[in-house]
């Protein structure tokens, strides 16, 4: 699992395969497979991270 606030780090996290947490600073990042977005990290929990984690 790979955090990422800018298009270019959550490209680069899902190039080497990761699932990313997304969390937008100035630019929107829309949802896609392996790939969730949060409004910020208030929103993240260990349930979530779990899932995140989690074999798919």
């Amino acid at each position: 699992m790979s955090p990422g606030g800018t298009p270019i780090g959550v490209a680069s996290a899902e190039a080497a395969g990761c699932a990313v947490l997304a969390v937008p600073s100035l630019t929107p990042i829309p949802p896609a497979r392996r790939r969730t977005v949060v409004r910020g990290l208030t929103d993240v929990d260990p349930s979530l991270l779990r899932r995140l984690v989690a074999p798919t």
